[in-house]
């Protein structure tokens, strides 16, 4: 019974990681627009500006990281394809108004770096309309 126990639940990890595991590994651009999506939530009810850096830090590494994957429905497009420079073209442009919202509050300007959370949302709406998304 001693000797059971842990092979019984050495097999019920081993069995959870291989039913996990193609999940993860099937979609990280989906993993990381979920992570954007949190911190840009998270963002939008920065009460201060320590919160609002840290949500913003947060949103540029799941871009940043998005930027270096391919979206499954983009794979069998050319490099050059006009969706695939779309999603590049569109990360650039919400990493950079999130670069500019840090630097605002780098400056101590919180009001201003908010407002810019509804540009980083329009060009998330046209990115994703114009991607199908």
């Amino acid at each position: 019974m001693k000797k059971t126990l842990p092979a019984l639940c050495a097999s019920l990890l081993l069995a959870a990681g291989l039913f996990s595991t193609p999940v993860l590994a099937d979609s990280p651009v989906e993993m990381d627009m979920q992570a954007m999506a949190k911190a840009f939530k998270a963002a939008n009810n920065a009460d201060d500006a320590a919160q609002l850096q840290t949500s913003l830090e947060q949103l540029k590494a799941a871009a940043t990281h998005a930027k270096g994957e391919v979206p499954k429905k983009f794979k069998d497009e050319a490099a050059d394809g006009p969706n695939r420079q779309a999603y590049q073209q569109g990360l650039d442009e919400l990493i950079g108004q999130v670069d500019q919202a840090l630097g605002l509050l780098k400056d101590g300007k919180l009001d201003e770096a908010k407002a810019l959370l509804e540009e980083i949302n329009s060009t998330k709406r046209t990115y994703h309309k114009k991607l199908d998304a």
